[in-house]
């Protein structure tokens, strides 16, 4: 029998209303020689009758009895799929341009790399008027093998889940983190360091920013825990090298501490004296950082209605940025027509 090109690895759990844009996105591509995977973490919505509503044979539904959470979810497609390459797609997530998958699947197998990925365009509240670009590149770049190459895309966005794409056969089960945030991480680093990676600067992945989703990762009592000790575990398993081990912890940790602010917004107090507090233990010369305690000490202080107000202009002045002549490769409401009208 003959395998796909690339399978399509859609989690989803409860937003059957999203999925629904999700799956055209895909199927709207112009290459069809793929299959999609739909892993459903027992939804109670009516995930699947949305997903039985499509008559396309390349649509495997898979529902787990029980929740079972992301990692599990990402095995259990990994072992089903069939293709040279897997994407991960979320459920709230769509592809926007509908050569996407063409054109990375070509410039992918051309070089041999490892993984691929392109950038991200993230919509507030009105899906026709995104506002926030997050594109690591310009056009298309192509990074080689290398031992170093984590820290080269260290502030790239590969921890948002959606738009990447791996060749299956480099793929360690044991590479899977039992976290939702690092999950897919490990698996993409060590093909990212052994092979390299194509990246798509004018395709794009479409989301929602979210007032509970984006920073969610760093609110320590809604994930029973903080990953970046994790993340940073999983770095220096995949290189033995002290001095880039060093700035690999460095760059996390000061991320983290410039994003004190954001994560305030999106959780508490408290929640953001734990990070910084996690932040010293992990990089302890941070506490002789200014920024660090700027960032810490505006955080704390302002409340939560000044922060949103901050927010709100911020979007505004985002979304203005966005709009033609600035990026006038955006053609956001040419894309979304034929996938905000799903033909079943």
């Amino acid at each position: 029998m003959k395998h796909p090109l690339i399978t399509i690895l859609i989690t989803t759990y409860n937003r059957s209303e999203l999925l629904k844009y999700a799956i055209q996105s895909v199927l709207n591509q112009t290459l069809k020689d793929i299959e999609i995977i739909i892993l459903d973490d027992a939804s109670p919505d009516d995930t699947k009758s949305v997903v039985e509503s499509y008559s396309d044979k390349r649509i495997t539904y898979i529902r787990q009895t029980r929740n079972v959470g992301f990692t599990q979810n990402f095995k259990t497609g990994i072992k089903k799929a069939k293709g040279t390459y897997i994407f991960l797609l979320s459920d709230d997530d769509m592809i926007l341009c509908p050569d996407s998958l063409e054109v990375l699947y070509r410039e992918m197998r051309n070089i041999k790399a490892g993984v691929g990925a392109m950038s991200l365009l993230f919509y507030d509240t009105d899906i026709h008027k995104p506002t926030y670009l997050y594109s690591a590149k310009q056009g298309t770049f192509y990074l080689p093998s290398s031992p170093d190459n984590i820290l080269k895309v260290f502030n790239w966005h590969f921890g948002f889940m959606s738009g990447n794409m791996y060749r299956r056969d480099l793929i360690r089960f044991s590479d899977i983190e039992d976290d939702l945030w690092v999950a897919h991480l490990k698996p993409l680093y060590r093909a990212l360091i052994s092979h390299g990676c194509i990246y798509l600067g004018n395709h794009f992945i479409l989301g929602q920013i979210s007032t509970h989703g984006n920073i969610k990762h760093l609110d320590v009592k809604v994930n029973h825990g903080y990953h970046l000790p994790k993340q940073i575990k999983m770095y220096k398993d995949l290189d033995a090298n002290k001095d880039r081990q060093h700035i690999f912890t460095k760059m996390a940790v000061e991320g983290v501490g410039g994003s004190l602010i954001g994560i305030k917004y999106y959780s508490s107090n408290a929640n953001t004296l734990t990070i910084a507090s996690e932040l010293m233990k992990l990089y302890p010369p941070i506490a002789y950082s200014p920024l660090y305690w700027i960032h810490l000490t505006t955080a704390l202080l302002l409340p939560k209605f000044i922060l949103a107000i901050i927010r709100s202009f911020h979007l505004i002045f985002q979304s203005n940025r966005l709009s033609p002549p600035f990026i006038p490769f955006i053609d956001i409401d040419t894309y979304l027509k034929p996938i905000l009208k799903p033909s079943k």
